[in-house]
This record gives structure tokens, C-alpha cells and sequence, in this order.
């Protein structure tokens, strides 16, 4: 972190704490005796937005320490290969078909397992420096948190009416929380209205 950024830097901090409190990520609860809790660490991340510097912080779980059978299960979350989506686009291009990329703001759902973590460094509640936080939800890090999201999202596709072929068709490559929309313009702002309605998503 240079000196020159510190004030960028915390703010971004901030920014990230403040929305993990929002999503109701955790509850700060007495630490369990003998209960494993995992550690956390804060990853930046400058990212150019136009001719803009964008500091990104982001909170994640050190997923390397969690004992598989107590804390995780299955893990793997299938992701589109880069070869499908060149010929996706491709196909794109030939049809003049209308694609849309969206990344979703808070991927990662419900946790289904109990799973605690040291309260992250900083953001310590004052009073309660031995509580650890519960989560509710996935967090970045997690091994199984691409899993619970593709898993939300295959239920979401099916309730909306996807099915695996159809006369017409909407693309869509998914890679861990980001989604390409390749089809007719109906059918992709008919899809984009449904899901934006399950989940807070952005264009890119």
C-alpha cells in the first residue's frame, strides 16, 4: 500500500466492510470453545474504469485452513471453457445478435454449513475483541462458494423457464459470478429483468 494511497485505500476498506455488514454476511457471536475459526486477510485490487483508478478492496476467508467433512463438502462449480465462448461470440457476430455482460455484485449466497472467522482486521467491535463472526452467507474464499452460486443460479434459470434446448436461443457462458447474454434483444432484456430481480447484477 504506498503512503500516497492510504486514504484511497482505507476508503476502500470501508467500502467493502460496510457492504458485507449490509448483505448480513455474519453475526458477531461468542467465540465456541474448541471451534475451528478461520482467518481472513484483505486483498486490493486497482482497477482502470475508463481513464478513472478504481481501489477495490475485498474480505476474503482463508479457504486453504478448512477441514473438508466439517466445513466443506463438494466443491466443484462447472465454468464455460474459453474455446465455447469464442464460438459463442462468434456466433454473436454472424447473427448480429445482441450480447450483454453482466458481473454480479454479491455472488455468493447462503452458506449452508456453520462456519466461523476471526473478525477482520480493523473492523474489530470494540467490546467484544474475543467474539468471532458466524456466517451466514458464502464469502470469498470459501471453497464451496462458486458451488452454492451456481447452484442458486442453475434453480433461478430453470424457475425463469430455461431449459437445455430451445427453438430460440439465449447464450449464456457463466464464469463464476460473471455472465455473458447472447441472443435477440427480447429475449435477453426479458431474461436481464427476471434475474435482476433475484440478485443486484451490473453491466459492464
Amino acid at each position: 500500500m504506498a503512503p500516497s494511497q492510504r486514504a484511497q485505500w482505507l476508503e476502500a476498506i470501508k467500502e467493502e466492510f460496510l457492504a458485507q455488514v449490509k448483505n448480513e454476511t455474519w453475526v458477531l457471536v461468542p467465540r465456541p470453545k474448541r471451534a475451528h475459526v478461520l482467518k481472513n486477510k484483505w486483498l486490493w485490487v486497482l482497477k482502470e474504469n475508463g481513464k478513472r483508478l478504481r481501489f477495490k478492496a475485498r474480505l476474503v476467508v482463508l479457504g486453504c485452513l478448512q477441514i473438508r467433512g466439517l466445513e466443506f463438502d463438494d466443491t466443484f462449480a462447472p465454468v464455460v471453457r474459453f474455446e465455447t465462448l469464442r464460438f459463442v461470440l462468434l456466433h454473436a457476430g454472424m447473427t448480429r445478435a445482441v450480447v450483454k455482460q453482466y458481473d454480479f455484485v454479491t455472488a455468493f449466497l447462503n452458506a449452508p454449513k456453520v462456519i466461523f472467522m476471526e473478525q477482520p482486521e480493523g473492523h474489530v467491535k470494540r467490546g467484544y475483541e474475543d467474539w468471532v463472526c458466524q456466517l451466514q452467507r458464502s464469502i470469498y474464499g470459501l471453497r464451496q462458494s462458486p458451488r452454492n452460486w451456481n447452484s442458486m443460479l442453475h434453480l433461478a434459470l430453470v424457475e425463469f423457464g430455461f431449459r437445455r434446448v430451445e427453438t430460440r436461443l439465449v447464450l449464456l457462458p457463466i464464469y463464476v459470478d460473471d455472465i455473458l447474454l447472447i441472443g435477440c434483444e427480447h429475449d435477453v432484456d426479458f431474461f436481464v429483468d427476471k434475474l435482476v430481480f433475484k440478485s443486484r447484477s451490473s453491466v459492464l
